[in-house]
């Protein structure tokens, strides 16, 4: 009886939102400079806004996600979330591992739908797409290839100073750029590498699992 109830105050939530857009998820990694989730005594004061000016952004490429899952209802999405909230985003920061690039929004909850997450709580959770400096861009991956990729087609006409200070945004198909106090509904499941004080999740479906306001 409790999730019967917990379901239709997520379909009324979601049909309450003016505008839903999807939106995809990802994975962050240790090896080039950014920050993460899953550092022990991580808060959201060491998450910083730092899109660049649209000047800046040389490169902008798209992609489609390959996902393993569709999910057709709320019930569906409901069946495999561990916590369903009502959240705003706080702040986010980007991330590159391999020439994959994430976002790592830090959200506070507005209202707890479904799960142990509760209002007020901060929690993280990692997107598929950003923004990065085309140096961490290159660094990203492992030295042998680093050559290879920086003497590519798209990369030929780049001269050392767009490197230092230019960037590359890459957001998959339907994906939205992340903006402080953005607000949606996120259907979340447990990333299960994650420390206790650092609840950390992705969306169930990946761009399904997060209706943005």
């Amino acid at each position: 009886m409790e999730v019967t109830i917990m379901k239709k105050k997520v379909a009324i939530t979601v049909v309450c939102l003016t505008s839903m857009i999807y939106a995809g998820c990802g994975v962050s990694s240790e090896n080039v400079k950014q920050t993460t989730a899953n550092e022990e005594n991580i808060t959201s004061d060491d998450y910083q806004s730092i899109r660049p000016d649209e000047e800046d952004v040389i490169i902008s490429a798209t992609g489609v996600l390959d996902t393993t899952s569709t999910y057709g209802s709320i019930d569906a999405l409901m069946a495999d979330a561990d916590a369903v909230v009502y959240a705003e985003a706080a702040t986010y920061s980007y991330s590159v591992n391999n020439g994959s690039v994430s976002t790592v929004i830090c959200a506070r909850v507005l209202d707890s739908l479904y799960g142990d997450l509760q209002t007020g709580d901060e929690f993280y959770v990692t997107r598929m797409g950003g923004y990065v400096s085309l140096k961490d861009y290159f660094a990203s991956y492992e030295e042998q290839y680093r050559d290879q990729v920086r003497n590519s087609t798209a990369f030929a006409d780049l001269s050392d100073e767009d490197i230092e200070t230019k960037y590359i945004s890459f957001f998959p198909e339907g994906e939205v750029d992340t903006q402080s106090g953005d607000r949606s509904v996120f259907f979340l499941y447990e990333d299960e590498n994650a420390p206790d004080n650092s609840p950390s999740y992705y969306r169930v479906g990946t761009y399904e699992g997060e209706y943005v306001e």
